[in-house]
């Protein structure tokens, strides 16, 4: 019996498939970080931000897409493997980069998550000295996906299966 030889193509998909798992590790580190202005450190979690787990915070679903938009990568990862056409890769290589770019809106998003009084409550401490940015966690995720596409889009377009 010969041996089935595995391709490029097919370790390429692997490894956008592990990028993309690796993205949604990232839900659990810190998502969003403060410095300056009497407080600094970590705001919350991805977690704590995207299902509103902290008092005061809503369910932001701008912060829920990329990670959504990441599943639909790896489901296109998925039907890659399965149906062996390039259907699922074009689907893995545009989820893939969406929400690697998404990832790195957490910031813009955060008045999502706080509403009005939170908003009021931002701008006051960012008038008082206070930064907000992004955490380890999105800007990890944000990487991962970026990577993700970029291994999906070779392994579509560029390597042989």
């Amino acid at each position: 019996m010969a041996k089935k030889k595995v391709g490029n193509a097919s370790i390429a998909m692997f490894a956008a498939a592990l990028f993309g798992v690796l993205a949604i590790c990232m839900l659990f580190a810190s998502a969003l970080k403060v410095s300056g202005g009497g407080k600094s450190g970590s705001l919350g979690t991805g977690f704590e931000f995207v299902f509103a787990t902290q008092d005061g915070l809503k369910f932001n679903f701008m912060m829920f897409l990329p990670f959504l938009l990441t599943i639909v990568g790896l489901a296109g990862v998925v039907l890659s493997f399965v149906l062996k056409s390039k259907l699922g890769g074009f689907l893995a290589v545009a989820a893939f980069l969406v929400a690697g770019i998404f990832f790195f809106l957490f910031r813009a998003t955060l008045s999502i998550s706080v509403g009005d009084d939170g908003y009021k409550i931002i701008e006051t401490t960012e008038k008082l000295g206070a930064k907000y940015g992004l955490g380890i966690g999105a800007i990890m995720a944000g990487i991962f996906g970026i990577l993700a596409s970029l291994a999906s889009a070779a392994a579509t377009f560029v390597l042989k299966k």
